[in-house]
């Protein structure tokens, strides 16, 4: 049964990723960056050279997933991909930015939601155990993708509740603290 499980897991975010990748490819780079640009996460010159690049890694990451090539490295390479961009769009939630996903050209342009965040958080978890088999690369991507649970969870819940209690909550505006209460 849980051969069964470790199979689904791998070739649905195999699919999820092979597919992201694809659509990104034939979106264009520059479309792709103007994407990445809207987190406001990268200085202005580095999305165009990660929108060049990461379609591609997601499609190899993807592929091998599919085929259960490079097990478990395959399977850990895409639990980081995928708290990678949970983080990314924490971050742009939590500073009320309201940015395209820039996930997959084949959804109509989707906006980068704590239901986003959440998916990716549980797909990087079902993938650590996918990799179980290799004790000390799961024991670090475990506690990489925990770590950035807790935090991300922290932060939704501050985000949500500490600013309607009036709190101040900082927000950064091109890198300096503009003083705003939420």
């Amino acid at each position: 049964m849980f051969d069964v499980v470790v199979l689904l897991v791998r070739i649905v975010v195999g699919v999820l990723l092979l597919t992201a990748g694809i659509a990104k490819w034939r979106l264009g780079a520059h479309s792709f960056a103007q994407a990445i640009q809207g987190y406001r996460l990268l200085p202005v010159d580095l999305p165009l050279g990660v929108a060049r690049v990461l379609p591609f890694v997601e499609m190899a990451i993807g592929l091998a997933l599919i085929v259960g090539a490079a097990m478990p490295w395959a399977a850990l390479c895409a639990a980081t991909l995928l708290t990678l961009f949970a983080t990314a769009m924490a971050s742009v939630l939590s500073r009320g930015l309201n940015a395209s996903c820039g996930c997959s050209a084949f959804v109509q342009e989707q906006r980068v939601s704590w239901r986003l965040v959440y998916r990716n958080l549980a797909l990087g978890g079902l993938l650590v155990l996918v990799a179980g088999d290799n004790a000390a690369a799961v024991a670090g991507t475990s506690a990489m993708v925990l770590t950035a649970a807790m935090l991300l969870v922290a932060l939704h819940l501050f985000s949500r509740h500490g600013a309607r209690r009036g709190t101040r909550v900082l927000r950064t505006t091109g890198g300096s603290f503009d003083g705003q209460v939420g």
